[in-house]
């Protein structure tokens, strides 16, 4: 019986150990313009927003989503076309670029969808609970093309 009740323990306390990670959440959020929706799956592996706009390299000027946790750190997904044209996507923290293997920005031309996918590895000090405080992209219209911040 105590061999039950210990396990019982262990079992309690890594699960109340691991309710400080990340979990597996999913939010969408409404746009406007041509940037139709922003899904955010906030899992333990990787961080995923899923960016329905129209797109394809080069196709569109600009991407932008920021986000932060609840104490404070920020990151930021850059993605655009410079002159060349020239395709190039990364995860910016406090203005320096972050090397992250795993990092990729793909397009889905039958969808009209943009995902973009992030290791947690890579996302240094975020915490578990995150919050999407702007999204846009720059499709050459002249109108907004953005979703508001996300819960």
């Amino acid at each position: 019986m105590r061999k039950l009740a210990a396990a019982a323990i262990a079992a309690a306390m890594m699960i109340a150990a691991l309710g400080t990670a990340a979990q597996a959440e999913s939010t969408s959020v409404n746009g406007t313009g041509s940037y139709e929706r922003l899904v955010v799956n906030n899992g333990n592996k990787n961080l995923v927003f899923k960016i329905h706009a129209p797109g394809g390299k080069c196709d569109i000027k600009y991407i932008r989503v920021e986000f932060r946790d609840r104490d404070g750190t920020r990151y930021q997904v850059d993605a655009g076309c410079y002159p060349g044209p020239v395709w190039a996507a990364s995860l910016v923290r406090g203005g320096n670029i972050i090397d992250c293997e795993g990092f990729s920005l793909k397009y889905n031309a039958t969808s009209s969808v943009w995902t973009n996918t992030i290791p947690r590895s890579c996302l240094n000090r975020l915490g578990g609970a995150i919050k999407v405080t702007e999204s846009y992209v720059d499709d050459y219209s002249p109108n907004i093309n953005e979703v508001p911040a996300t819960r």
